[in-house]
């Protein structure tokens, strides 16, 4: 599946996370999935497996993101 969305940011500080989407089950491994900006970059994982995009996100500027995922590879 994929989640694709367009965001602009007014703010995106080195240090901070921005919650794009989370839903959580439990906090455990596996359970918890969180759609994010972290660093300064694009952040997803399900608690435990987690990537992050390569691309740095500057504020005031529009940014098209695609998080996708393959239940059966669980990448």
């Amino acid at each position: 599946w994929t989640f694709e969305m367009w965001i602009y940011m007014q703010q995106v500080l080195n240090g901070s996370d921005y919650v794009i989407l989370v839903q959580c089950q439990t906090r455990a491994p596996h359970k918890c999935l969180h759609l994010t900006v972290r660093n300064q970059k694009a952040y997803f994982g399900f608690y435990d497996d987690d990537v992050r995009g390569h691309q740095t996100l500057l504020p005031n500027r529009w940014y098209h993101l695609a998080f996708t995922f393959n239940c059966s590879t669980r990448n």
